[in-house]
């Protein structure tokens, strides 16, 4: 099956439900929507709903956590340590943005609001609005700054191997960039 055939499925999917919407789901009066909670649509199970989703979640979040931790302590108490290498305060920053993003994962349904219109979740929901907008936050936040960290690291293998550049001119020249 190409990825075309799966694009092709999965839009007529999505055409087929917009039609079998019946009246009760949007109210016309001030345009918000009404979820009726024997909606089919709102069942949703996959392994992500499963406690063994959330188990290996919050697992996997867990050993990041510790590894971005011992990666933090070893570069701190390294020889060089952050003021002398340009490698380490990138390295130091991936794990710290590694930390942020494993924490708020490792939470996996905690901060999910308890009046959320999806019902099969088997974790344990015990947050509000503002505390699944708070790891959401967190989660993009890890992601977006590891993504930039990972680009000033190959940047510095660029300038490193390509250019021969030394370590004290990367820090002047690329690094306040």
């Amino acid at each position: 099956m190409t990825l075309f055939t799966i694009g092709t499925y999965y839009r007529r999917y999505l055409l087929n439900a917009v039609e079998n919407l019946d009246s009760s789901i949007l109210d016309n009066n001030d345009d918000e929507a009404v979820v009726e909670h024997g909606d089919e649509r709102l069942d949703i199970k996959t392994i992500y709903t499963s406690w063994s989703g959330i188990m290996i979640t919050a697992t996997s979040a867990g050993i990041s956590i510790i590894a971005s931790a011992v990666v933090m302590r070893l570069i701190y108490r390294s020889a060089k340590g952050l003021k002398n290498s340009a490698y380490h305060r990138i390295l130091f920053g991936m794990s710290a943005a590694d930390i942020v993003q494993s924490l708020a994962l490792a939470f996996t349904t905690l901060p999910m609001p308890k009046d959320m219109i999806y019902t099969n979740y088997q974790g344990l929901i015990l947050g509000n609005n503002a505390s699944c907008l708070t790891q959401g936050f967190m989660v993009c936040f890890g992601v977006i700054t590891g993504l930039m960290y990972n680009a000033m690291l190959s940047l510095y293998y660029l300038c490193f191997i390509r250019y021969n550049m030394s370590n004290e001119d990367f820090a002047r020249w690329i690094e306040p960039l």
